[in-house]
Order: C-alpha cells, then structure tokens, then sequence
C-alpha cells in the first residue's frame, strides 16, 4: 500500500469521530498526499493555502521565541480550519460547526499524532 493509501484511510475515519467539511494531508510545503471532502471544496486551493498560512505562522512562531509550530487554527463568521503537525505532514481540518471546534481539534490531534507515529520512521 502507497503512503497516498495510507493516509486517505486514515483521514477517511476522521469523520467518524467529528463534523468536517473537508480534510487533507499537504507536506510542509503544500503538496497534497491526501484528500477528503463532502461538499465542494477545492483540495488544490486548500493544499496552497494550507502552504501560505503554515509560512507566516512558522515564521510568526519563530519570532516569538515559541519554538516549533505544533498547531495553528483559523476561525471565522461561518467556519474554521484546523492545521495540525502530523510529523513529515500537515493534517487539516475545515467545517462549519464552530460549536464543535473543541472536539474536533481534540480528534484531529490524536489523527495527527497517529500520522506522525506512522510516517516518522
């Protein structure tokens, strides 16, 4: 099984346990290894900029002296997305239940630590 296997059946259980609208696995660098969606979300622009936001907050972390990224969450009027370190990978999470926002960065973080357990060897 490819590591591109691998992780779509990982993310693919993610919905089991928590309400999201899309999740991905993107490198440091951006470039997708895995997607899921259920509705019409563009797996190329969230990869990008998934990218750009992991840049600025890497550098905005550095800067602070807070060491190195573990998470990084984006809230707004209608949603949130969730980016958190999975090892050589970012895991991310976006939906639109801003009530369930707790437990769903609680369950992306167990799948991000499992991801990085995995592909960290």
């Amino acid at each position: 099984m490819t590591n591109e296997e691998e992780l779509k059946q990982i993310i693919s259980k993610i919905p089991e346990y928590a309400e999201f609208e899309a999740l991905a696995v993107v490198t440091k660098e951006g470039a997708r290894q895995a997607f899921w969606s259920k509705s019409e979300v563009d797996p190329d622009l969230l990869s990008a900029m998934a990218a750009t936001i992991l840049q600025t907050s890497n550098k905005a972390a550095k800067k602070m002296g807070f060491g190195s990224l573990f998470e990084v969450i984006v809230r707004g009027e209608n949603g949130y997305m969730i980016l958190s370190d999975a090892g050589p990978f970012v895991l991310i999470g976006a939906g639109r239940e801003v009530t369930s926002l707790g437990l769903s960065i609680r369950v992306l973080r167990e799948f991000a630590r499992k991801i990085s357990e995995k592909f960290s060897e």
